[in-house]
C-alpha cells in the first residue's frame, strides 16, 4: 500500500519511525496558538512618520478631488435647469446622458479614495436609480406636458440632493480619518502632520472649515490641547489655531460649547506649566469667540460659568509677559468680555486689572495704536464702577487718559486704511485701520473721563492735565476728530461733567463757555460739520 505523505499507511494511523518532534512540528504548523493571537492581536500597528505624512495628503488630495467632482456634476445640473426655461426637447439628451456618465464615473472614483465607507453601493444604487428616473421624465417631457415638467423638475431636485449628501457623506468619511489620525497617532511627529493637515484645510473655506466641525476636530483638537508633556511645542499651538480658525463659523462656536471648549481654555490658561505661547493662543481663541464684530454673536451661558476664572487669568497673563504680541491678545479678550456682561467690572475690580493694564502700558507693553486701543477700551468700559474708578485713578489712569487724548497730529497720520489687525494671522478685530483707530480711542478716552469725574479732586487733576483744553479742540474743529460725530458728544459729555463738578472759575482760560451752556444739542449743533453750507446761484 502507498504511503501517504504525512505518515499513514493503510489504516495504520501512526509510522513509528518518525520523529515525534518532528511530527509535533507537522501538527501545528496550520494551528494558531491562542495566547499569542491574543498579545498580537493587542498590539498596535505603529505607522511610520513619513507613511502618515504621505497619507494625511492622500486625504488631502482626496478630500479635494470630491469637492472638484461636486462642482463640475453641479454646473452640470445648473446649466440642464437653466435650459429647460427655454424649452424642453430632444437636443438635451446628450447632455443628460453625458450627465448620466459622469456621475457613474464620480461614484466609481469614490470608491476608489473611500473604499472602507459603509453601505457605499446601496447609497450609490439609489442614486443612479434616481438618475434613471429623471432620464423617464425627461422623456414623457418630450410630449410639452407642463405636470411632466414639473416632474423633471422634482426628478432634477432629487437628483442634486442625493448627489450633494452622498460626496458629502464621503467627504466627512475622509475627514474622519483625519481626526482618527490625531487622536490616535503612535509618534508626536505623526500628531504633528496630521494637525498640520487639518491646520492647512481650515484655512481653505467655509465649507471645509463647517465639514471639519461636523466631524468632531474640535473635540479631538482641545484633547491635544490640554497635553502639556509634547516635545514639539508648535503642536499645541497649531491646533488652538485651528480651533481660533472654526470659530469664525457660527457652528464652531455652538461646537466649542457643545464639547466643553471654554473650560478647557481656562485649564490652558489656569496651567503654571503651560507654555506662554499656547496661552496666547488661547487668549487668541476666546477673543474671537467674544468678539463683537462677529455676523452673529454666539452668547454662551457656559461662558459665564467660567468668566471669573478666565478673567483673573487673562489678568495674570496681562502682569506675567513682557511680549507686547502677548499682552495685545489678552487685552483684546479682556476687553471683548467686558461687553458681554456687566458683571465683568466687579471681576476685574476683584483682581485689580485696571492697575496691571495701566502698569503694562507705563512699561511700554502697548507700543502699538491696537495695544492702546485695547487698554483704553477697558478703562472706559469698568470705569462705571466705584471700585474700578479708584483704581485707574490711583495707578496714573488720568495721566494714559491725557497723553492718548493729544494723540497724534492729523497731519502726520497715516492716510490709508487698508492696515488691519491681525495676531500673526489668529485674531482679526475686523474691519478697523489706523486712522479710525485714532477716533475711537478719542471717544473712548473722553467716555473714561466724563466716567472717572465723578468728584472735585478728579476733576481739579483733569484740568491740570490739561484735559480740558484737547476736549475742547476736539469739540471745535472737525478735523482732529475726523469729523465724527461720536467723539464729538463724548467730549461734549465729558465737558459738561467736569463743569458740574469744578465749576466754571478754572475753566475759564480754556473759552469753553459755548460748549457748556447752551443745551448740548444747541453745542453739538454748533460744532457739527455733518450739515456743511452750501451756495446756490
Amino acid at each position: 500500500m502507498e504511503e501517504s505523505p504525512i505518515g499513514y499507511r493503510g489504516l495504520f494511523p501512526f509510522r513509528c519511525d518518525v520523529d515525534s518532534v518532528q511530527q509535533w512540528l507537522i501538527d501545528i504548523r496550520l494551528m494558531p496558538e491562542q495566547e499569542c493571537t491574543t498579545v498580537m492581536e493587542t498590539k498596535p500597528i505603529h505607522n511610520s512618520p513619513l507613511n502618515l505624512e504621505n497619507l494625511a495628503a492622500t486625504v488631502k488630495e482626496s478630500v479635494y478631488r470630491l469637492q472638484s467632482i461636486k462642482d463640475g456634476l453641479f454646473s452640470d445640473l445648473s446649466q440642464i435647469y437653466i435650459n429647460h426655461k427655454e424649452g424642453i426637447s430632444s437636443q438635451f439628451r446628450p447632455l443628460i446622458l453625458s450627465l448620466n456618465i459622469r456621475i457613474k464615473a464620480g461614484l466609481g472614483e469614490c470608491s476608489k479614495l473611500c473604499p472602507e465607507l459603509q453601505n457605499m453601493e446601496q447609497k450609490q444604487q439609489e442614486i443612479i436609480d434616481e438618475m434613471r428616473n429623471l432620464i423617464r421624465s425627461f422623456d414623457m417631457c418630450l410630449d410639452i406636458s407642463d405636470q411632466s415638467v414639473k416632474l423633471f423638475i422634482q426628478s432634477l431636485t432629487t437628483v442634486a440632493k442625493a448627489i450633494k449628501a452622498y460626496l458629502e457623506m464621503v467627504q466627512g468619511a475622509l475627514v474622519r480619518k483625519l481626526v482618527d489620525m490625531v487622536q490616535g497617532a503612535a509618534t508626536e511627529l505623526n500628531v504633528k502632520f496630521a494637525v498640520l493637515t487639518v491646520h492647512s484645510l481650515a484655512q481653505d473655506g467655509v465649507w471645509l472649515r463647517r465639514l471639519l466641525i461636523q466631524e468632531d476636530t474640535m473635540r479631538a483638537l482641545l484633547a491635544i490641547c490640554r497635553i502639556t508633556t509634547f516635545s514639539i511645542r508648535s503642536i499645541p499651538m497649531t491646533a488652538l489655531e485651528i480651533v481660533s480658525i472654526l470659530c469664525t463659523e457660527v457652528e464652531g462656536r455652538a461646537e466649542l460649547e457643545k464639547v466643553g471648549g471654554v473650560g478647557a481654555l481656562s485649564e490652558i490658561l489656569a496651567s503654571p506649566i503651560t507654555l506662554e505661547a499656547v496661552k496666547k493662543e488661547a487668549a487668541s481663541v476666546l477673543a474671537e469667540i467674544t468678539s463683537p464684530d462677529a455676523d452673529i454673536f454666539h452668547r454662551m451661558l457656559c461662558f459665564i460659568e467660567h468668566m471669573e476664572d478666565l478673567l483673573r487669568n487673562l489678568t495674570v497673563l496681562c502682569d506675567q509677559t513682557s511680549s507686547p504680541g502677548v499682552f495685545l491678545v489678552a487685552t483684546t479678550a479682556i476687553a471683548n468680555i467686558t461687553f458681554m456682561d456687566a458683571m465683568a467690572s466687579d471681576y476685574l475690580a476683584e483682581f485689580q486689572t485696571a492697575e496691571v493694564l495701566i502698569q503694562g502700558y507705563l512699561k511700554g507693553k502697548a507700543p502699538s495704536i491696537y495695544s492702546k486701543h485695547q487698554v483704553i477700551t477697558i478703562i472706559a468700559n469698568i470705569s462705571c464702577s466705584k471700585s474700578c474708578r479708584e483704581q485707574i485713578v490711583s495707578s496714573g489712569g488720568m495721566n494714559i487718559l491725557a497723553e492718548l487724548l493729544q494723540g497724534v497730529p492729523s497731519t502726520s497720520r497715516p492716510t490709508s486704511l487698508s492696515r488691519k489687525l491681525s495676531f500673526d494671522g489668529n485674531v482679526s478685530l475686523g474691519q478697523m485701520g489706523e486712522e479710525s483707530a485714532y477716533e475711537d480711542i478719542y471717544q473712548k478716552a473722553a467716555t473714561a473721563l466724563g466716567r472717572l469725574c465723578q468728584d472735585y479732586e478728579t476733576c481739579k487733576m483733569a484740568v491740570d492735565l490739561k484735559v480740558v483744553a484737547r476736549l475742547a479742540d476736539l469739540c471745535k474743529h472737525a478735523r482732529e476728530r475726523n469729523h465724527r460725530s461720536d467723539v464729538l458728544v463724548a467730549c461734549l459729555a465729558a465737558l459738561r461733567r467736569i463743569h458740574s463738578h469744578i465749576g466754571s472759575s478754572p475753566l475759564k482760560e480754556n473759552d469753553v463757555e459755548q460748549l457748556i451752556q447752551p443745551r448740548l444739542m444747541e453745542s453739538f449743533l454748533h460744532c457739527s460739520t455733518t450739515v456743511r453750507r452750501e451756495t446756490f446761484v
